[in-house]
């Protein structure tokens, strides 16, 4: 019998199932209807590509390469990636900058600002309040 069990791998590194984009896929599939399923989620999905802007990754850079959050709980550091390549609107970047909680993958949107986890765009408001401060 085939082992018809399934991982997400993005640079290398292994993503939890437990992906919100993932979740409802049952770790081995059970019949070609469930690769299917599969390969149409996965056609519509994503890795965030963060925010490669030059002017954000300096930013970062300039604060030690992360900005931990302002309430200082910790909870949310941002940090400039330089692990993978990051293509948006046919540019191509080989650093971004990435929230610690993002999300990893998102669904293709329609704009360049909808290709990014919910958690990176919100982000770049805080870049843009930081970038003028």
């Amino acid at each position: 019998m085939t082992d018809l069990s399934w991982k997400v791998f993005s640079n290398g590194i292994q993503l939890p199932a437990i992906s919100r984009l993932l979740h409802g896929f049952p770790s081995t599939l059970k019949s070609s209807s469930d690769i299917l399923n599969l390969l149409r989620r996965v056609e519509n999905v994503i890795v965030c590509p963060g925010n490669p802007e030059s002017l954000y990754v300096s930013l970062v850079e300039k604060r030690g390469g992360s900005i931990r959050s302002e309430r200082g709980s910790g909870d949310s550091v941002e940090y400039v990636d330089c692990n993978s390549m990051v293509h948006i609107n046919g540019e191509s970047y080989s650093i971004t900058v990435k929230r610690g909680d993002c999300d990893i993958l998102c669904m293709r949107g329609v704009n360049s600002n909808q290709n990014r986890c919910k958690k990176c765009q919100a982000f770049v408001l805080r870049l843009e309040v930081l970038s003028v401060a």
